[in-house]
């Protein structure tokens, strides 16, 4: 009986080592839209956008640069709520995994109307394609965009 205790309770020290040991992915690196996969929803897909992101978790931090211009938005994954600066408003963020996805969810004020949109982003082929679901909310309605980004 001794010798079937301690053999379970190495079973179970080696499950959880084994959890504890599971990496969340990365999603550093620089990535490319590939405007053939993704959809703007009621917008046109701009012709070229790239996408840095430097990720050592839980510090995340997305830049973009696009037809729009550039931004910068700084995260931390563990669902602390962070302020950023786009086109010189306030947008406060927050960021947090939801099993192998990071899910952002934004709010920025515009003279008490308020804008929302959540990003969940995501990694397949291996690492080699990051995608970016948004689920915008707005005075003129809600609608989704999907954009698919290649690793360079």
């Amino acid at each position: 009986m001794r010798n079937r205790r301690m053999f379970f309770v190495a079973l179970l020290t080696l499950a959880l080592a084994t959890l504890a040991s599971a990496q969340k992915p990365n999603f550093s690196g620089t990535w490319k839209l590939d405007g053939a996969k993704s959809d703007f929803g009621p917008q046109p897909v701009p012709d070229n956008m790239t996408m840095k992101v430097a990720h050592d978790d839980p510090k995340l931090k997305v830049a973009q640069s696009g037809p729009q211009g550039d931004s910068e938005m700084n995260f931390t994954t563990d669902g602390k709520e962070v302020t950023n600066s786009m086109n010189g408003m306030d947008v406060k963020g927050v960021a947090k995994w939801e099993g192998e996805t990071i899910v952002v969810n934004n709010k920025l004020d515009l003279g008490g109307t308020e804008v929302s949109f959540k990003q969940v982003y995501s990694l397949g082929d291996g690492g080699k394609v990051l995608t970016s679901n948004v689920h915008i909310v707005s005075p003129q309605g809600e609608f989704d965009m999907k954009m698919v980004f290649n690793k360079q």
